[in-house]
């Protein structure tokens, strides 16, 4: 069972749909141990890789912000963590790290 904590949130484009399993490798490869649940936001309902929790298609003919506002609504975890499409992980993430910092971040109430 994933970590509620926080979400994964990928923003994609659905025509870049070339880099989302290479995002997706890296991922595994650099965050294997990854708690928390992965969602890909899309445009429309394009097929997404293997190791994505879920899917939110927002629909394609809103501005970028837009979108994420929309997949920003679908979330119910009190943290997420954006990520872009084309920003590839290339070093390995501490997840106890990532997990520590949550931890201080809700005992602050600290919101970004």
């Amino acid at each position: 069972m994933k970590n509620s904590s926080m979400t994964i949130l990928m923003m994609a484009y659905d025509p870049y749909c070339d880099l989302w399993e290479g995002f997706v490798k890296c991922k595994e490869k650099y965050w294997g141990d990854c708690e928390y649940p992965f969602v890909i936001a899309t445009c429309d309902d394009a097929a997404v890789p293997k190791g994505i929790d879920r899917k939110i298609a927002t629909g394609g003919k809103m501005e970028w912000t837009e979108r994420l506002h929309k997949a920003l609504l679908e979330i119910d975890s009190p943290f997420v963590l954006l990520m872009l499409e084309d920003l590839f992980i290339d070093k390995q993430v501490d997840n106890k790290r990532v997990t520590k910092c949550l931890k201080l971040m809700e005992k602050h109430d600290i919101g970004h």
